[in-house]
């Protein structure tokens, strides 16, 4: 839902625990800014409702942000490992493979024909 200035919404703190934590919390887009709004329902001496304001500029929960910024450091941290890695080209991989099908083939001619021998 796109925010627009000058407005903003409350919602009931359906997880309120304290006394002394909010009725309502929201937001109010304020000159391009998202500002905080936390409200708390009270009662005069006199018995009239009223209702209390706090305002504050909005932060983003820095558990969140420490963990998106750790989660993109792994990420960095992984391509780089990567990216160093000395992976060989597919010429050095076919070049590896038909040395080993040589050497296989001649170890198996070796042994069909029982070189060691000596036939004199």
């Amino acid at each position: 839902m796109e925010k627009k200035e000058g407005k903003g919404n409350l919602y009931h703190n359906m997880n309120k625990n304290k006394p002394k934590q909010p009725d309502m919390t929201g937001y109010l887009m304020f000159k391009g800014e998202e500002i905080k709004l936390s409200v708390w329902k009270n009662t005069s001496a006199d018995g009239k409702e009223y209702f209390s304001l706090m305002v504050s500029t909005f932060e983003p929960n820095k558990n969140a942000l420490q963990k998106e910024v750790q989660t993109q450091d792994d990420e960095k941290d992984k391509l780089e490992n990567y990216t160093n890695q000395n992976i060989p080209s597919k010429q050095d991989q076919r070049h590896a493979l038909m040395s080993k099908i040589v050497n296989d083939d001649i170890n198996d001619m070796s042994n069909i024909l029982d070189l060691d021998d000596d036939p004199f």
